[in-house]
Formats: structure tokens, C-alpha cells, sequence
């Protein structure tokens, strides 16, 4: 269940550095090996800029560079830091000088998420269609196709074209139905995870159910950066296998059980996001479950993080939505009526590969979908309400797969039906 797009970031680390390099290459010298091993530990931790300084540090070892790898992950620390011309040029130069090369591929993928950003999708879409040619057979060349299905669908099908269809396929459990359903999560590869009474039930990408996940009153489930589930209850969150009891210091050093926990997410570099009802703030925690530093001071019921760590939350007290930065600092805060939307009553969200946020209304059966550089934007809505085809009467909760279909809970059918 591992995620493709955590590897596209840190793939390839320290046992690829020798394959980096061309058969001529002299070995690496140790120091230069350290910083390299040094910047995967940076881009891995969020420290983009260090790591960018390692990585360059380590191609200019080489005036007739062959660290392929090294340009590449110096390219994506640029575009985690939103510097996204500085970052093409490192992809391109990839693409250009190494055409053959498995990064090349990556480096194309990388540039397609660059162009998106800057507001070029159609541009992106013949970048990962060079993929899909040229490296066929390959998980680039299948995260590319799922890719071009995204962008078609929210920017060349919308807005003439509804940007979705139902289709004719739903999930439903043992009988035919599907209850108490709080939240559903879908892994890279296709794996469907659905939070239920007290487990959390697993289908595989045909639909047919799996060996379930036991936790006690599941309110939540998502998937972090390595294809894991994360699973918040009430008295904890379910990571990596180990179901952690959290706490918050108090002023007097003593421990304050977290007992009323609303959401959890893991974060790129594998902390943890949990929204602890009893203080209305967002916390930050270590995989194992300690305790690192305060996130944001918002009260949420429901977070999505996209793949560069920036956290959307729903807001329990009056369910605006709050757009956070990779440090907790506020970026937006989409209110409940806006532009080219209204909400009555935001239920769930969810990032897709590119950054984009999708915000599910129950009230109203829609979903919209908003691009957040450089303001938050609409870009489509699809309507699910009584009386469009393949209708949800009762929404409570979505998810979305590698190719941005949706999979939306019906809690009046009761099922998931499935939207492409």
C-alpha cells in the first residue's frame, strides 16, 4: 500500500545513489554522499531550504553532473517552497539531458504539478502525456494516466460538461447495505477504507471486501504519505498498527489526556495532525505519539492535508473552512458563502494529487471543487441532490481515488456510489 506520490518526492534516497550515476562517474566522495543522505533528511522533515542547499551542493561536485537524482530532488524541494519556475528548470534539464533515464519520467510528473500550480493545465496534460509514451509499462506512466483524467475532468470537461457522472457501480457491505458510516479514505492503490460502527471495513479496488481493521468507534480514516491508515477515536488514533493514547502537557508539566479527539491526519513527513475537541485546537505529534508543539488554535471536526502538507479543516463551530499552511499558519478561511459557491452544511473534504480542495455539502448534495493558488477559486460543482441522476439523498462523508473519482456515502441508501 505504498503511495506513489510519497515516492515521487524521496524516491530513490541513498540506495540509488551509485545507479544515479553514469557508468564514467567516479564514486562518490563521502562528503558529498552525506549531504546528499543530509537533503533526503531535510525534504523528508519539510526543511526544503536546507535540503535545497544540500542538493545543490552535491551537483556542483560535478561540473559535468551526472547525479540525476540529486537534480530532481532539488527540484521538488524548489516546488514544495512554490518556486516553481527555479524548479521546472531542474526538471527540465532532466527531461531534456537524460531523456532515457527513470527520472526523466518523474521530472515530467514534476513539471506537470509545477504548470498546474501556475495555472497551465492544459500545458501539464501534454507533459504527462509524454510520460504516457514514453515510458510505458511503467508506475509513471500509470500515475500519469490518472493524472490527465484529474485535469480533463475539472478543466476541459467543466464547465460545459458536467465534470462528473455517475457510475453504474456502488460499494455496499454484507446484504447490500452499508451503515454508520463516518468517513471513507482510499490508499494509492485503490484500496477503499471505510469507518463503520466499531471497525474500519476494507474493499479492494473491484469492491470486494478484505480483512476489516478493528478500532473502537471509528470517527475518522485517512492514508499517510506510505499507503498506512491513520484511524481517529474518540480516546486516540490508530497509526502504523499501534492505537495511541495522546496527551497535552499542562501548565504544571502534568499529562492531559486526549478523550474527545474529532480527526487525524498524518502530515508528509510522517507527524501527526490531531484535532482534540476539548481544547478547539489542532496539535502536532510524532508517529509514536508524543507530543511536539501546538498546530493551529481551530476547532475542527474534519481535516484533509494535500501532498505538500497544506491542512484544510472544517471548523465545528459554524463549519467555515480553514486553509492552513505546512506550519499551522492561517492561509484562507472559506466562509459558508462565497463566489461561486454556497455552502449550507460542509460535511467533508479532501485534497487530490495536485492540490486541489473538494468540499462536500450534505445539505445541499454537491460537491465543489476550489483551486487555492494564489486565492482560493471555484473551479466546478457537481450536483448529487434528489432528482440528478444517481443522486445522494443523505451525504456524510467522500473520498476520492487516484484518478479523482468520487466515492460518496449515501447514509439513506445506505451505500457508496461511485462518480467518474
Amino acid at each position: 500500500m505504498r503511495r506513489l506520490s510519497a515516492a515521487l518526492v524521496l524516491v530513490g534516497c541513498c540506495a540509488a545513489w551509485h545507479s544515479a550515476l553514469a557508468g564514467a562517474q567516479p564514486p562518490a566522495p563521502e562528503d558529498a554522499r552525506r549531504q546528499y543522505e543530509s537533503g533526503v533528511a531535510f525534504l523528508r522533515d519539510g526543511k526544503y531550504v536546507e535540503a535545497l542547499k544540500d542538493f545543490q551542493a552535491v551537483v556542483e561536485s560535478y561540473p559535468n553532473s551526472r547525479v540525476v537524482d540529486a537534480v530532481y530532488h532539488a527540484g521538488e524541494a524548489l516546488r514544495l517552497m512554490g518556486r516553481f519556475e527555479e524548479a521546472t528548470t531542474r526538471y527540465r534539464r532532466i527531461s531534456t539531458d537524460f531523456p532515457r533515464s527513470a527520472w526523466a519520467g518523474r521530472a515530467l510528473i514534476g513539471e506537470a504539478r509545477c504548470l498546474v500550480a501556475a495555472g497551465k493545465p492544459e500545458r501539464a496534460m501534454e507533459r504527462l502525456q509524454r510520460v504516457r509514451q514514453r515510458f510505458a509499462g511503467t508506475p509513471e506512466a500509470s500515475l500519469a494516466v490518472a493524472l490527465n483524467t484529474v485535469l480533463y475532468r475539472l478543466y476541459l470537461r467543466a464547465p460545459a460538461q458536467l465534470p462528473y457522472q455517475p457510475a453504474a457501480r456502488a460499494v455496499a457491505g454484507p446484504g447490500g447495505k452499508l451503515k454508520d458510516v463516518q468517513a471513507l479514505a482510499i490508499d494509492a492503490e485503490g484500496t477503499l477504507l471505510v469507518a463503520a460502527s466499531s471497525e474500519v471495513l476494507v474493499f479492494d479496488p473491484s469492491g470486494r471486501p478484505g480483512n476489516s481493521i478493528r478500532a473502537p468507534e471509528p470517527r475518522g480514516v485517512s492514508v499517510d504519505a506510505d499507503g498506512q491508515p491513520v484511524i481517529s477515536h474518540k480516546g486516540g488514533v490508530i497509526a502504523r498498527g499501534q492505537n495511541l493514547r495522546l496527551s497535552l502537557p499542562r501548565p504544571d508539566g502534568s499529562p492531559r489526556l486526549l478523550n474527545d479527539i474529532a480527526a487525524a491526519v498524518a502530515t508528509p513527513r510522517g507527524d501527526l495532525l490531531v484535532a482534540d475537541r476539548g481544547a478547539k485546537a489542532i496539535a502536532r505529534f510524532s508517529a509514536a505519539g508524543q507530543f511536539l508543539e501546538p498546530f493551529a488554535a481551530v476547532g475542527a471536526r474534519r481535516l484533509a492535508i494535500d501532498p505538500t502538507g497544506v491542512t484544510a479543516a472544517i471548523e465545528e463551530d459554524g463549519g467555515n473552512i480553514v486553509i492552513l499552511e505546512p506550519d499551522g499558519a492561517p492561509r484562507a478561511r472559506l466562509a459558508g458563502r462565497g463566489e461561486g459557491y454556497q455552502f449550507e452544511r460542509a460535511v467533508d473534504l479532501a485534497f487530490d494529487f495536485f492540490g486541489h480542495l473538494y468540499v462536500l455539502d450534505r445539505n445541499q448534495g454537491t460537491v465543489v471543487f476550489f483551486v487555492l493558488q494564489p486565492q482560493p477559486e471555484v473551479l466546478a460543482t457537481v450536483s448529487l441532490a434528489p432528482g440528478s441522476p444517481g443522486s445522494i439523498r443523505k451525504a456524510t462523508a467522500f473520498a476520492l481515488d487516484p484518478a479523482g473519482r468520487l466515492f460518496v456515502y449515501d447514509g439513506d441508501a445506505p451505500r457508496i456510489q461511485v462518480y467518474q
